[in-house]
């Protein structure tokens, strides 16, 4: 798979035809099932997130090799440029017990590839 813009969204947009329309055997056009156009839009996620992860990656690694430090703030904004964070409202219903973070405070939630199912604070998956 490409990294240059221009051939991911010839790749999208193959990934569609090929899952969202079809040819009959007599050349008709139609159109699949909704689950068809469901895993072809899961498809088109995974694609865009594992591009994601490739810009962020090159990124972090162009800091070093630019003899630079990427501190946490650079991350984290590297990070939620990529869509690999995202920032929501803190509810420590649904986050966690927060020492530090009040009801509707930032808060940074994985996402794309990174995303986890939710865990109190402190708590990493193994």
């Amino acid at each position: 798979m490409s990294t240059d813009p221009k051939s991911l969204a010839a790749e999208i947009e193959a990934v569609l035809m090929r899952r969202a329309s079809g040819y009959t055997t007599d050349k008709a056009f139609c159109f699949h099932s909704p689950a068809d156009i469901k895993a072809a839009a899961a498809e088109i996620a995974a694609l865009q997130s594992r591009e994601g992860l490739i810009a962020f990656a090159r990124e972090i690694i162009g800091y070093a090799f630019d003899g630079m430090d990427a501190d946490g703030a650079d991350i984290q904004a590297l990070a939620l440029a990529h869509g690999l964070l995202v920032k929501e409202p803190y509810d420590p219903e649904r986050h966690g017990p927060s020492m530090e973070a009040e009801p509707g405070d930032d808060w940074y939630t994985l996402a794309g590839p990174l995303a986890l199912p939710l865990q109190p604070e402190g708590e990493r998956n193994a």
